[in-house]
């Protein structure tokens, strides 16, 4: 199910985005390229990285922790 974002929210929310990804380290944009847009394995971005899996996972965990803070996510989920 696709999140609904109000309207008004919508560009607000894309600002904050992307001043949160801009504020990653490189490795860490790098990872998160490679395994949502590219869509590769953990094991083919740390092939490509020149890293090892753990070290692609907690670059993941971590980009995706300081892009929750950075947006003002709040981890509210929908109700199902």
């Amino acid at each position: 199910m696709k999140p609904r974002i109000a309207k008004s929210r919508g560009p607000a929310l894309a600002r904050r985005m992307r001043e949160a990804i801009g504020g990653l380290e490189e490795r860490e944009r790098q990872v998160l390229a490679l395994l949502l847009v590219e869509r590769l394995t953990v094991l083919e971005a740390a092939g490509a990285l020149k890293l090892t899996m753990r070290e692609v996972g907690e670059l993941y965990a971590t980009a995706l922790q300081r892009l929750a803070r950075g947006s003002g996510a709040r981890g509210q989920r929908n109700a199902a």
